[in-house]
């Protein structure tokens, strides 16, 4: 059986840096896309649903909370659409290690690591990813109705690449 292609959002304002990450991301396997912006970030998102995300925490010069990053994982977190992602920051402060850390997020220090330790990294992450796409489905009667419209909202979200999603009762309606 063929392995599914990963998706990898690579999000940082600095080239040179957003084409280090995707170049390191690719040689690992990951298809890549870029975005420099939050806005531009969460287009991307509800537009792939990537399977991975690498971003930076400050995005732009203007970002006055030095946060944007951080809050396009917590859009991520909220929506049930964060899987796996690295923060990688030149602001580094003891408040964003423990945010991440609350997400369950990877952290690491601009110029503070390896290509090696950051590609074993993502490796790392891509064996978690496919090992989760391999787990059989199994719906018991114990599953409650949330739980199961969680479960279609992912899978339709996953294929269709849809932003509008509708459960009321036992129907599901899909927009187009």
């Amino acid at each position: 059986m063929k392995e599914k292609e990963l998706t990898a959002l690579v999000i940082d304002d600095d080239m040179s840096w957003l084409q280090t990450l995707c170049r390191l991301a690719k040689k690992v396997g990951y298809k890549t896309l870029t975005a420099s912006f939050y806005n531009e970030a969460i287009e991307l998102i509800n537009k792939f649903v990537p399977d991975f995300v690498i971003t930076d925490i400050r995005l732009v010069d203007d970002d006055k909370n030095n946060d944007d990053g951080l809050q396009i994982l917590k859009y991520m977190k909220k929506n049930e659409l964060l899987k796996e992602s690295i923060i990688v920051t030149g602001y580094p402060t003891y408040e964003t290690k423990k945010i991440a850390d609350e997400l369950g997020v990877l952290y690491f220090k601009k110029g503070q690591f390896s290509k090696d330790e950051f590609q074993s990294e993502l490796n790392k992450s891509k064996k978690k990813l496919l090992s989760e796409q391999n787990i059989p489905l199994r719906v018991s009667n114990q599953c409650n109705l949330k739980c199961l419209k969680k479960l279609i909202k992912k899978i339709y979200l996953k294929v269709c690449h849809k932003q509008e999603f509708i459960i009321q009762n036992s129907f599901v309606g899909f927009s187009y």
